[in-house]
């Protein structure tokens, strides 16, 4: 978590080594993801002119060091507009956390060395403060502020992936009855509800994300409707229930973190999307994205297709969501596009 010597948000980072010593990867230091981070400044630089820039990216906030794209293997730095915070799997090199300060200009430094599969390699589970002194900060997204507890929250404090698909996603909302899918801390639900949406309900199962979608939909005043149940049961009971949204958004966490478990994956990504389409007035929209990186996007296609034929209903593709310029992918790589979505609308025929 950095801040500035000025005192304002300088922008939230969140660094991950994966240390996988079957594959013979070594641990790293704090003073690689430095390097990358400054290779990765300069990057944006030179893009900070141009029509790219202007039209995908951020600069406040994203992803400063997204792994092998980033020629930083095993490494992930995000940042917002509120602060930046270092996030490494593996070494816990105290000796370049001022390199780090005096590089990005920040106060304060956040270790987030929690992720589970360091239990994998034997690594200790590690959460800690190392320059500074950590609070809450807030973040802005589409005129909406979020509360962000960068020791607390999930692994980058808020997910930053779907920041450019939110202004998007919004934009369709105005007049709409929307249904946000695991909602999480209620994002999509909120910057909808901002840009005019009649109607919102949120559904998500964790209780500490009901709270904090609750929290920030009071400090926004926004009225939002929060369901605390399995996303798969809500849809069933809605649909018994004669319910009907003109706008859903699927969001899920990831289904699968293996190769071996994409069959499951899949079988669960088309029952989502069978009872979404079920749920669709006639003219409605579907916005649906997966961050499981075995599921390709071809998979995530072809099941989608496939939940049509099972609801028989007739829709046509709108658009793509794709993984934004701070997220780059390498062609001869597939596992770093792990991003994708699509905007889906109902047509009459069926």
């Amino acid at each position: 978590m950095l801040w500035s010597r000025h005192g304002w948000n300088r922008g939230q980072a969140a660094c991950a080594h994966f240390a996988r010593t079957r594959l013979g990867l070594l641990e790293r230091s704090f003073e690689s993801v430095w390097r990358a981070a400054r290779w990765r400044c300069d990057f944006d630089q030179r893009w900070q002119g141009s029509d790219v820039g202007k039209c995908d990216l951020e600069f406040k906030i994203g992803t400063t060091v997204n792994g092998p794209p980033d020629h930083e293997t095993g490494s992930i730095c995000s940042r917002t507009s509120a602060r930046s915070r270092a996030e490494p799997s593996a070494s816990r090199a105290l000796s370049t956390a001022d390199a780090i300060c005096e590089s990005l200009g920040a106060k304060i430094l956040i270790e987030r060395d929690d992720a589970v599969v360091r239990r994998a390699e034997g690594l200790e589970l590690v959460s800690a403060v190392l320059r500074g002194i950590a609070i809450e900060t807030d973040l802005e997204i589409c005129g909406v502020k979020f509360r962000i507890d960068p020791l607390k929250a999930q692994k980058t404090g808020f997910y930053l992936d779907q920041v450019p698909h939110y202004a998007a996603v919004a934009g369709l909302a105005p007049g709409r009855r929307v249904l946000d899918c695991f909602s999480n801390q209620g994002a999509f639900a909120l910057v909808c509800a901002r840009a005019g949406a009649s109607e919102i309900i949120g559904v998500e199962i964790q209780a500490s994300a009901i709270e904090g979608a609750r929290e920030n939909s009071k400090d926004n005043q926004l009225p939002i409707r929060r369901v605390e149940q399995d996303v798969f049961e809500y849809l069933r009971a809605a649909e018994k229930a004669g319910a009907e949204f003109d706008l859903i958004i699927v969001d899920p966490p990831s289904f699968t973190k293996t190769k071996s478990r994409v069959h499951d994956a899949i079988r669960g990504y088309r029952e989502l999307h069978l009872r979404a389409f079920k749920l669709l007035s006639r003219d409605g929209l579907l916005a649906t994205f997966s961050c499981s990186h075995h599921v390709t996007d071809a998979i995530f296609a072809s099941t989608i297709s496939d939940a049509l034929v099972d609801a028989r209903k007739s829709a046509r593709r709108l658009r793509r969501f794709e993984q934004a310029l701070d997220h780059p992918v390498l062609p001869n790589l597939p596992e770093t596009e792990y991003f994708k979505g699509t905007l889906i609308e109902m047509m009459p025929g069926r």
